[in-house]
């Protein structure tokens, strides 16, 4: 009972058995002494909040009409309880492995007005969302992957890597954000069943993710071949994309260099979702910290690029924001927190009106 109460993600208090009053019908006095022993054993050993009840009734005695539910004075003792244990669940931080490149860090609840139940203590297994969780892991995600392969986006990689001589870059809008979005789910499912073949195909990913990495932590399809690269499209030298737009463009010159905090963002959320503690996904199932390493050095480069207290004159989606505070999640490194803080208060994030209505 406690393991499922647990899997809940709730905060669980036990209540101890009251003092069995003398001649109770169907019960011995004494009884409650014998069970309050067994289960403080396994409540103590599951790092469960306390509240004695037996012994908060016992102290004041049993009352003439023998029954103990007409004690008076007992609420306080459950309320200390209840606030005990709200106190020690917040107190509770995750550590991370010391043996990422930063200094192990804590999940700050106190930032926090309200705390997600970790999606890995969920269990799901019922006949409306069990299965289409296995069509999403089984179809879904292997259809996208094959759609973005012949798209040429991972054909992309390959030409950076040089892996792939031949052919030029196909150019997106933000085609790095596709695939990252692709694996962050491909890790949720991970958490729920084991799929070893999907495994492999992200560690390919990832691998050739590291290869396309520029030495400086940069990672961006779009912005690492330079212009004059034989690979490199006729679109390019149209002054949207390469290697010279390296978070370059403002407002005014909107769309030029667009996307390189946007797909940042997802590169966060998606190698935070593979190696935060506790779940059995990629990093938190094998130990492998090569996604969240890619991520780790983007975000250094984006804060080299953009220190905080520093000018932002580069206009993007606010994409990096929410990707920073969760790649801070999992390694408590507070700069990305101050990173994310920057860029949302001082990063321009507007656009000009392009759709329809003026609806962007």
């Amino acid at each position: 009972m406690v393991g499922r109460l647990k899997a809940t993600g709730a905060t669980l208090i036990w209540a101890s058995t009251t003092p069995v009053p003398t001649d109770e019908p169907g019960r011995f006095e004494g009884d409650a002494k014998k069970y309050n022993a067994i289960a403080k054993k396994i409540m103590d050993a599951s790092g469960i909040a306390i509240d004695d009840l037996h012994a908060a009734a016992a102290a004041k005695g049993m009352p003439n009409n023998n029954n103990v539910h007409t004690l008076p004075d007992l609420s306080p003792n459950v309320v200390a309880s209840i606030r005990a244990a709200l106190l020690a669940r917040d107190s509770l931080t995750e550590k991370v492995s010391a043996s990422y490149p930063h200094k192990p860090g804590k999940i700050q609840t106190r930032l926090s007005s309200i705390n997600e139940v970790p999606f890995d203590r969920v269990r799901i297994n019922d006949l409306f969302w069990a299965p289409r969780i296995e069509r999403v892991q089984d179809t879904t995600i292997p259809d996208v992957l094959k759609i973005a392969e012949q798209q040429g986006k991972i054909d992309n990689l390959r030409i950076i890597a040089g892996r792939k001589k031949t052919g030029r870059i196909r150019v997106y809008n933000s085609p790095d954000s596709d695939i990252w979005k692709i694996m962050e789910a491909a890790s949720y499912t991970l958490a729920w069943r084991d799929d070893p073949e999907l495994e492999h195909t992200l560690d390919e990913l990832i691998a050739l993710y590291a290869e396309a990495q520029a030495e400086d932590g940069y990672i961006n399809q779009m912005y690492i071949l330079p212009v004059d690269h034989p690979q490199s499209p006729e679109k390019y030298r149209q002054g949207r994309y390469g290697r010279e737009l390296q978070f370059e463009g403002t407002i005014d010159e909107w769309a030029k260099g667009i996307g390189q905090l946007y797909s940042s963002g997802h590169l966060f959320e998606a190698a935070r979702q593979f190696a935060w503690a506790n779940c059995r996904a990629h990093y938190r199932a094998t130990g492998k910290q090569n996604f969240l390493q890619i991520a780790i050095r983007m975000a250094d480069r984006i804060y080299r690029e953009f220190p905080p207290g520093e000018p932002i004159n580069y206009a993007d989606h606010p994409q990096a924001g929410i990707g920073l505070i969760k790649l801070y999640e999992v390694t408590g490194d507070e700069k990305y927190l101050r990173l994310a803080d920057h860029i949302v208060h001082h990063g321009h994030h507007g656009r000009p009106p392009d759709l329809g209505n003026r609806e962007s």
